[in-house]
């Protein structure tokens, strides 16, 4: 489960190359990243 959340972010939210500088930034961008996630997963297990 956690690899799939992290292939996902890495693929799908485009932090597998990111091009912030500050790890404040970058913070930001994951949060937001995961948050997406969520919301994906949310929407996959609702369908289902």
């Amino acid at each position: 489960m956690i690899e799939e959340a992290f292939a996902w972010i890495k693929d799908y939210a485009g932090l597998g190359w990111t091009w912030l500088v500050g790890r404040w930034k970058i913070g930001m961008q994951v949060a937001l990243a995961a948050a997406a996630y969520k919301l994906v997963r949310m929407a996959r297990l609702l369908a289902a």
